[in-house]
């Protein structure tokens, strides 16, 4: 098996193959007609070769076959063979059809493979809404006076993290706010166990802790952007805003002023 980003040239060999593999990419429908993969062959003699596509490296599903210097294929026309929209395909198989070259050059050869579809619908429509709106309310959930990422949010920010580190948004930086729901009162919030992440070793009024809350629920995503999608701390900034902000400034307790924004800023 072959890592996508790491392949030199080569050649199949006579009816051989090649698996490959998408390790920081995927491949995907576009929902239109326009080629998804590219597959790229150099040589004098021109070779069919047979592409077949997996999510798992096991299950394959045939979509068609390419001949020539650059081929393009439109992934979207093979649903009968069992396509599905929005499936992230990880695996392309390759697979030598006539195995006309001359030794020690038998078989198509392959110079690179490109994956052009890279986005799910859910993530282009995530970076239109970023383009025209600037801003996105990301509803990310945590327990209770927590700051640490639930599994269910992870997979919401795994859509954002596609969104701000794709082509469309390659040149932005981005402002990440944390809010909490609730009222300030007097009663104090205290973390003294050394074992509890909170840890302080003083007690903290309810808008203190509210900063202290809302900052680390804007790093916990900030950091999981940065170690989940290469994103160069630059381009991020976390920073908390207590209950100062609600969504919901009549129903100060809603949950859904317990969010995180994510506010684009065009270099």
């Amino acid at each position: 098996m072959c890592k996508a980003n790491k392949c030199p040239s080569f050649s199949l060999g006579k009816h051989g193959f090649i698996t490959i593999k998408f390790n920081d990419n995927y491949l995907t429908t576009s929902g239109d007609s326009s080629d998804d993969l590219w597959i790229f062959e150099v040589g004098e003699v021109v070779e069919s070769t047979a592409v077949e596509i997996s999510q798992d490296g096991k299950q394959w599903i045939s979509v068609g076959k390419v001949e020539g210097a650059t081929s393009g294929i439109d992934i979207d026309a093979y649903k009968a063979n069992g396509v599905v929209d929005d499936t992230k395909y990880y695996y392309v198989k390759l697979t030598d059809l006539k195995g006309e070259s001359e030794s020690p050059y038998q078989g198509a050869d392959i110079d690179a493979v490109a994956a052009i579809s890279a986005a799910t619908s859910q993530v282009r429509k995530l970076v239109k809404e970023i383009e025209e709106n600037k801003f996105v309310d990301f509803d990310v959930k945590f327990e209770g006076n927590h700051w640490k990422l639930t599994k269910t949010a992870m997979k919401e920010l795994d859509n954002l993290g596609e969104a701000i580190s794709s082509y469309a948004l390659r040149h932005g930086k981005f402002e990440l706010v944390g809010h909490i729901a609730g009222v300030n009162d007097d009663k104090k919030r205290c973390y003294k166990d050394k074992k509890d992440y909170r840890y302080s070793e003083r007690c903290h009024t309810y808008m203190e802790w509210g900063e202290v809350l809302s900052e680390g629920r804007a790093n916990s995503v900030k950091t999981y952007l940065e170690e989940n999608y290469a994103m160069s701390s630059t381009r991020l900034k976390a920073s908390g805003v207590g209950n100062s902000q609600h969504k919901y400034p009549n129903d100060p307790w809603n949950a859904g002023n317990r969010r995180v924004e994510v506010k684009y800023i065009k270099r």
